[in-house]
Parts: C-alpha cells; structure tokens; sequence
C-alpha cells in the first residue's frame, strides 16, 4: 500500500526482478561451482566446518573432499540412509601429514568421527589410494594448495572460515535465518575469512548476498541488529559498489520518514565505484520517482537507454517505472521491447504476464508465464506466481508441479507452502493439503503466511465451524451492529484456543466502525500478538494509535505517533501500492505536520485510485491544515 520507498538489491548486476520470495541462486552464485555441488545443505558445510575446527591452527591444507560410500560400508556403520566421507588433509609441522575423516549422514545431518591417520609425509604411498592420490597432487603444488578447484586456503583457519560461512548461507537458502540477537556473531566467520584470505572475494560476496537478505522488508526485525554489522563491513570492503546499495536501501527503506539525502549520497557513491552497476543506477531512478524529481529520473533512463549489454534491463525497468504512474500502455510497449532485445528476458515476460491476467487477456497472461518459467533459475519466484495465477483460475493439478519446482528452488517459502496445499485441497487431496498446510505452519508460526495455513487447516478439520466464522465476519464488512459483533464475541469464547487472527481482527474493525475505539485497539492488539506482521492488521491498529493521538486540546500525543508509524511503516513496505496503507501512512505525516510527506503520500495513493473518497477527504483537509485550520481527521 503506502508508498514507502524500497529499493530492490541485487548483486547479479542485472535489474532485479519482483521481490516474491528467495532467490537462492543469488545467494549460491559466488560459490564455486563444485562446491556448491559437494555442499548442497548445511550439514555437509558444518561438517567440513566442524572436521576444520580440529585441525591444527596455521596447518596448510592440502586436501578436502567429500566421496560417497557404498550402501553397505554405511549400514556397517550404523548410517541407515545414504552417506558421504567428508575429508581434510593437512601439514603440521612441515612434516606431519594428518588426514581427519568424518562420515556424514545426509538425511539426518549427523556425523561423526570415522578416523584420523597421521604420516610422515615421506610415507604418503601407506595412506588408502584415494586421499594419497589427493595429497601427491596436493603436494606437487606446493604448501598452499588449492583444497577445491578455483579454490586456495592457506591454512586451516581459513578453510574453517569459508565452510562456516557456507553454512551460513547454504541455512538462508532453505529459508532459516539467525536470531537478531546473535546476528552478529553469526557472521564472524565472513570477517575471519577476509582475515584469512586478503583480496579473496568470497568473503565479499557472501556478505552481499547475506546482508542483502537482511535488509529486506519481509525480515524488519533483523535490520538494527545488522546496521553495526553493515557498517564494519563497508570498513572492511570501501569499495564495494553492492555494499554501498545496501546502506542506500537502509536509510531509504528502513528509516521514518526516509533519509532520502543519505540515500542518494550512497547509490551516487556506487555509481561512482562502478560505473556498469545498473542495479545502484535503477534505484536511484527509484529514489527520484518517489521524491518527485521526474525529470532527474527520466535524465538517468535517457543515459541508459544505448547500454548495449543490459538493453533488456534499461527497457524492462523503465516500464516497471511508466507503470509506477499510471502509464500502462507506454510500459506495455517498453517491456515489450525488452523482451524483443532479449526474448528469454524473465523479469519483462513477467511483467507482461501479469499486465495481461490484470486485463483478463488469460491467453496471452499464461503464453507469457509459460516462457517466463522456461529458465526459472533467473528469477524464481515467477513459478510461484504462475501457480497462484493457476490456482486462482481453478487450474489445480498444473499448478502443482510449479510449486514443486519453486520450493526446490526456495525450501523455505512458505506462500508456496500454503498454494500446494491450496492446489490439492482443489484436487481433492485432503491428506496432501493436510501435509502442506501443517509444514507451512511449522516453517511459520507467528507470520502472516503461516496464519494462512491455520485458517486453511481449521476449515479441513472443522469445516462448519469455519464457515459460521466467515459468514460472521463478512457480516461485519456489510454492516456493522452490536449484534453481529455480539456474535463474533460469542464465537471467540467458544473457540478459547483457536489461534486464528482474521475474528479478532473483524471484531476490532466492527468497533472502529461504532467509533468504539479502546474496544477496537483491544481486539486489533490481540490480532497482532497472534499475526504480528500482517498489513491490515498493523494499519488498522496503527489508526487507533492515530485517533488517540488527537488530544482534544489539539495537542499531539508524540508517543502514539510513534507507535502508529511502527505499525503503519512496515505495513507500507510490505504492500507499498495497497491505497489503504498507503493512505494511513500519509495521516500519519499528516497528524505529525509533516505536511510535505503526507502529500506524497496522498499523491501517490490517488495515483493508484484517483477517485477513492478516503484519500480525497485527507487531501482536503491537508490543505485545511495547512492553513492554520487543525479541525480533526478521524
């Protein structure tokens, strides 16, 4: 809804596309490609990290491989599942050859100490035939080989440091971040790596691609911990174009209101870094559409528009910036070029999919969504947006292996969770919507799309029940009365333990529209205690704050603005083009007199709805305020 100001990060240096989910080659990207394949989850990274953590500190690494062992030698170790021979060799001591292996169990993650064997590196041909091998070539090369093709660690610390950062990053693939209050220490081993190899880029990358994550408005709670964390590490690397488009995107997106001078200042510091870094360039087209400034951002296009290697790119955000005001047939025929320039471009066939489902043109909506999801690892998320499109449509059983193929790419989206189980619940497979609701709960428990697989849940297991509760609430969207409230009342206390938001929520707006306010904010506080999160549920209980902000003297209560705009501000940035949002942001500059933001706000509502009475009715009063007239709002 509100049109808070996110700027989209990418380290790929192409444009970046919807921000719908993962994208987790983004974040493997920078792993050379055979290790990327030998650590394909977090338990084999930690066991090469924990088999690291014995060896001898300083010890050159000769080498590190993982082998597969046949079923038989597993079962004899007790492994029932499938199971791999993690294996790092080292030099100690000029002299000493130790070997450490662990065997892993890869369905499990647990793993333990197979053996050690210690040599004397003269009496390398004793060792078995495939570590001597190894360690011969390993050797041949010198004290400091590479342990991994493309890869050289100097001594152990630093092959410790790269898997724990592995680890790190292999966890957020599949959707499991660190809690804020051990986020820093999380990330020590990305600055231990860079200790440990000057001028190696892994420990760059990784940081980008991690910070990138956390600077996102899908995870507001991890943003303070991680500025410190941001800070020391533009300390660390002061050239980074990337790094310098993060802390744009922070004073941008997570600041209130934005700190749009600061902002600019760092994407102007990209730019300058690296030229060619189309990412910093299109969001600082970004930050000038949201600061008005049409001309600067149209001025940054026209530079852009002969860059011959990312023509598709210029073209498809250009469009994406024509739609942003309304001019829909003007970003039609841009992202139609893009994808002239390029016809496997997946961000502009996107684009033109979607533009076209919203026109109800379904045939050419579903031609383009069947080319956008022909190279998915470009930009994933589309497979999940063309089953939605599917599911929505009723098309069940073809939306299904699309959101396979999207979770294969992101384990950890839970959106996609909820759509599979909506697809077999459509199917008629209640056992399999059962399976998908229960573990998008679990990946989810507090969010707003966890909440999702509740309700679905609740109406398998007690479809009467979910229906009276539905009937009830739709009730008060037509017509608030204390009897349909009443209701609602009488439907919470018989379900005590039903852990769903939307009847709190229904009875907390059925109050607002009585102008019961303090019954509202009690009712709309328990709908965020049990959803915190959720967009509607923060806007609306961010409206009470604003209504007990107008003290009848005219005063202003500071602290309710604040808590208004805590609840409000993310809400904006979660649905930046939702006009309700976007319209209780702009109350919020409003009430604060803030008048300029407010009216930005307001204005870029109407861009989306130019007709809404709501939005109408604050613009006039802003004007009324502006004249010295404080009469109240809401």
């Amino acid at each position: 809804m509100t049109r808070a100001l996110f700027l989209p990060l990418s380290v790929s240096g192409v444009a970046p596309g919807a921000q719908a989910g993962p994208d987790t080659a983004m974040l493997a990207r920078w792993l050379p490609e055979l290790v990327s394949r030998l650590c394909s989850g977090p338990s084999l990274a930690t066991a090469y990290a924990r088999l690291a953590g014995q060896t001898k500190e300083g010890a050159p690494v000769l080498v590190a491989f993982t082998k597969p062992m046949p079923d038989d030698q597993a079962r004899a170790l007790g492994k029932q599942h499938a199971a791999q021979k993690v294996v790092i060799g080292t030099l100690e001591d000029n002299e000493k050859v130790v070997v450490r292996m662990q065997i892993l169990d890869v369905e499990s993650g647990s793993s333990r100490l197979l053996e050690d064997i210690t040599t004397a590196r003269e009496n390398l041909e004793t060792l078995p035939g495939t570590i001597t091998e190894g360690l011969l070539g390993a050797l041949e090369i010198g004290d400091t080989p590479p342990a991994q093709e493309g890869l050289r660690f100097p001594n152990a610390g630093a092959l410790r440091a790269f898997f724990q950062v592995r680890d790190v990053v292999a966890r957020l693939e599949i959707g499991a971040r660190p809690p804020a209050a051990k986020l820093e220490e999380s990330l020590e081993p990305f600055f231990d790596l860079s200790a440990a190899m000057p001028g190696s880029d892994h420990a760059h990358e990784g940081l980008v691609a991690t910070l990138g994550r956390f600077f996102d408005p899908r995870n507001p709670q991890l943003v303070e911990p991680a500025k410190p964390i941001l800070a020391r590490a533009l300390e660390e690397f002061p050239e980074s174009a990337r790094l310098w488009h993060i802390r744009a995107s922070m004073h941008a997106t997570f600041s209130q209101p934005p700190a749009s001078d600061e902002a600019e200042e760092a994407l102007k510091k990209a730019i300058e870094l690296d030229i060619d870094y189309l990412p910093a360039r299109f969001a600082l087209a970004d930050l000038y559409r949201f600061l008005g400034r049409q001309e600067e951002e149209d001025g940054l296009y026209a530079e852009l528009a002969d860059h011959e290697r990312h023509g598709a790119a210029v073209r498809e955000r250009r469009g994406t910036a024509l739609a942003n005001r309304g001019e829909l047939d003007e970003a039609e025929a841009e992202w139609i070029g893009a994808v002239e320039l390029d016809p496997g471009f997946t961000p502009a066939l996107r684009n033109l999919a979607t533009y076209y489902n919203e026109k109800g043109d379904a045939e050419r909506s579903g031609n383009f969504f069947e080319k956008a999801v022909a190279r998915p690892e470009k930009m994933p998320s589309v497979l999940y947006e063309y089953a939605e499109m599917l599911v929505g449509r009723g098309e069940f059983a073809p939306a299904i292996p699309y959101l396979q193929r999207h979770l294969r790419f992101a384990p950890g989206h839970v959106p996609s969770m909820v759509a599979l189980g909506n697809a077999h619940r459509g199917m008629g497979d209640a056992a399999a919507a059962r399976g998908a609701y229960k573990k998008a709960s679990d990946v989810d428990p507090r969010g707003p799309a966890g909440a999702d697989a509740r309700l679905a849940l609740f109406g398998l297991d007690d479809p009467d029940e979910a229906s009276r509760m539905d009937e009830l609430t739709h009730k008060v969207w037509e017509s608030t009365d204390e009897d349909g409230l009443g209701a609602i009342r009488s439907f919470l206390e018989g379900h005590e333990d039903l852990a769903l938001w939307q009847p709190w929520y229904a009875l907390g707006i059925g109050h607002r529209n009585l102008a019961q306010w303090d019954e509202a904010q009690t009712a709309l506080s328990k709908a965020n205690e049990l959803c915190p999160g959720q967009p509607d549920v923060q806007t609306a209980l961010g409206t009470c704050h604003l209504h007990f902000s107008m003290a009848p003297t005219g005063q202003m209560d500071g602290d309710r603005l604040n808590q208004a705009m805590q609840l409000i501000g993310p809400a904006t940035r979660a649905r930046p083009n939702d006009v309700s949002i976007l319209s209780a942001f702009g109350l919020v500059y409003h009430l604060a007199g803030q008048f300029a933001e407010a009216e930005r706000a307001y204005r870029r509502a109407l861009e989306i709805a130019p007709e809404d009475p709501t939005v109408t009715q604050y613009m006039q009063s802003l004007e009324q305020w502006k004249a010295g007239n404080r009469a109240p709002v809401i």
